[in-house]
């Protein structure tokens, strides 16, 4: 099965590209696009090798936006 692409818009405030998500609670978050990517080390056997993945890895856009102050709710 293909994946489906994202969509991906703008922010609001500083104008970078953007795709949202659904947290475990059901809120929606923006997320910086594109994805970084990483590598993650799984183990293969005990004492072997480990095995490289490459993964995307998502960057919460609050913590990368200049203007997040601004779209903060009061808690």
């Amino acid at each position: 099965m293909a994946a489906v692409a994202p969509s991906v818009t703008r922010c609001s405030s500083c104008g970078a590209a953007i795709t949202w998500a659904e947290t475990e609670l059901g809120k929606r978050i923006p997320l910086d696009w594109p994805p970084q990517k990483r590598v993650v080390l799984e183990p293969r056997c005990p004492g072997g090798p480990e095995k490289a993945r490459v993964v995307d890895s998502f960057v919460a856009h609050f913590a990368t936006c200049k203007d997040a102050a601004k779209h903060r709710r009061p808690r």
